[in-house]
């Protein structure tokens, strides 16, 4: 990607180029009609080719700057296109990422519950077994008393 052209550096290459084609086409009118009388005039003949010739290659170096803008804008539009891609495969992984989360959390609930359930029903067996064991000393001590 560095080695793009600037945008800013388009525009300065052709305003430039544009202020040059200007310069060449304000000479060539102020020159032709000077030509069309006097066609043998060697000098304007001579002024007049060098004109042209200076179009010309206003005109090759305004193609070029159209040329290197079009293919600047193929490639980053290729670049923008694999970043879309790839932000598009960072939401997806997001998505995933989250629905984990969300089940780790539910998870995490869930356990937590679980925790609690498992307090509960130690407690309830804890108080189960005590009963049990005062029912049962009881019972011996009962028996153990009537003999």
């Amino acid at each position: 990607m560095s080695n793009l052209t600037k945008p800013k550096q388009y525009e300065d290459d052709f305003n430039n180029e544009y202020d040059n084609y200007k310069i060449i086409v304000d000479n060539i009118q102020k020159i032709y009609p000077n030509y069309r009388l006097d066609e043998q005039n060697t000098n304007l003949t001579n002024e007049l080719a060098d004109d042209n010739s200076n179009l010309s290659q206003s005109h090759s170096r305004l193609f070029l700057l159209k040329n290197n803008l079009d293919n600047d804008s193929t490639k980053l539009r290729s670049i923008n296109n694999n970043m879309i891609d790839q932000i598009n495969e960072l939401d997806k992984d997001i998505e995933k990422l989250k629905e984990k989360y969300n089940n780790l959390l539910n998870s995490n609930n869930a356990a937590k519950y679980a925790i609690y359930d498992f307090r509960f029903s130690y407690i309830e067996q804890l108080i189960y077994n005590v009963i049990l064991g005062i029912i049962l000393v009881s019972t011996v001590f009962y028996k153990y008393k009537n003999k």
